[in-house]
C-alpha cells in the first residue's frame, strides 16, 4: 500500500513536470510507471540470482527490488528534466533610464520660477490683469499636458522558445509503427530522429522482454512512434524527448497481441500429447 501511494506521488510529480514545460503529461505518467515496475522486477531477479541458497534471500530480494524500481523511477524523471521548454517566458520588465526620469522632473519645476515671476509682476503692475490670466493659463497648461510621474515601467513579453530538436517531416506514422512491432520498441522513434529516446527503448524492450513489462514497452513504443511521426506529418516540431501517444494504435496493438497469444494458448492445449 504504502509503494502505491509512493508510485502516484511520483506518478503526479512527473506529471507536473511536464505540463509547466508545455507538454502533455499522460504518456510521461504512463512511463514512470512502466519504469518503477520494470525496474522492481529486474531488481528482484538480480536479487534472487545474488542470494541464491542464502537464508535472508526473501529481504535481499526486496531491497535489490526497491532500488532497481528507485534507479527506473529516477531514469523516468531524466527524461522528463531533459524535455525542452515551449511557451513564451514570463514577462519581463523594463525600467526607464535615470537620467530620462531626471529630465522630465526637472522640466516640471522650472515652470514654479515663472509662475512666481509672472505675479510680482502682476502686482507691481507691469502687465495688465489680462496679460496675466492669459501667461498663466498658458503656463498650467503646459504643466498638466506633462507627464508627472517620477518612475515608468514597461512590461515587454519576450517569447523565448527553445526550439525543439526534431522538425517536421513527412516520415509515415504507419512506417514508423511497424519498424517498433516488428524490431525492438525505440526503433520508429530512431526512424524519426529521436535517437535517444529510441535506444532507451530498445534496450528496455530488450531487457525486459522475458517479462511482461517487455511486451508493454513495446506497446508504449509502437503507440509513440505513430503519434510523433503523425504529429511531425502535420508540420509540428517535436523534442528530442517528448512523448506523443497516439492511443488507438496502441491499443490496436495490445488487441493483436491478444489474439495472437490466446491463438498460441489454445493450440498448445489441443495439441495431442505424445
Amino acid at each position: 500500500m504504502l509503494e502505491i501511494i509512493f508510485l502516484a506521488t511520483l506518478t503526479k510529480k512527473i506529471g507536473d513536470i511536464v505540463e509547466q514545460k508545455g507538454y502533455k503529461s499522460g504518456g510521461y505518467k504512463v512511463s514512470i510507471v512502466v519504469w518503477w515496475f520494470g525496474g522492481e522486477i529486474m531488481g528482484a531477479i538480480l536479487g534472487a540470482i545474488m542470494s541464491s541458497g542464502s537464508e535472508s534471500a526473501q529481504c535481499v530480494i526486496y531491497i535489490v527490488a526497491l532500488i532497481g524500481a528507485g534507479i527506473g523511477s529516477a531514469i523516468a524523471f531524466r527524461i522528463a528534466d531533459n524535455l525542452p521548454v515551449i511557451g513564451p517566458s514570463l514577462a519581463a520588465v523594463v525600467a526607464v533610464p535615470a537620467t530620462t526620469l531626471g529630465s522630465v522632473t526637472a522640466s516640471q519645476e522650472d515652470h514654479l520660477p515663472k509662475l512666481k515671476k509672472l505675479k510680482e509682476m502682476y502686482d507691481t503692475g507691469l502687465i495688465t490683469a489680462q496679460d496675466y490670466d492669459t501667461q498663466k493659463a498658458e503656463i498650467l497648461s503646459r504643466l498638466v499636458s506633462e507627464p508627472t510621474f517620477t518612475t515608468q515601467t514597461a512590461v515587454s513579453q519576450q517569447a523565448t522558445v527553445i526550439q525543439p530538436t526534431i522538425t517536421a517531416s513527412n516520415k509515415s506514422p504507419i512506417g514508423a509503427a511497424i519498424l517498433s512491432f516488428f524490431l525492438l520498441g525505440g526503433a520508429g522513434q530512431i526512424y524519426l530522429g529521436q535517437w535517444k529516446k529510441g535506444l532507451v527503448l530498445m534496450v528496455s524492450t530488450f531487457l525486459l522482454s522475458f517479462v511482461f513489462v517487455g511486451i508493454l514497452i513495446q506497446i508504449i513504443g509502437i503507440g509513440d512512434a505513430y503519434g510523433v511521426a503523425q504529429k511531425l506529418s502535420e508540420g509540428k516540431s517535436v523534442g528530442e524527448w517528448e512523448f506523443n501517444i497516439n492511443w488507438k494504435a496502441a491499443g490496436l496493438v495490445t488487441l493483436i497481441y491478444a489474439i495472437a497469444i490466446c491463438g498460441i494458448v489454445v493450440l498448445a492445449s489441443s495439441s495431442p500429447s505424445r
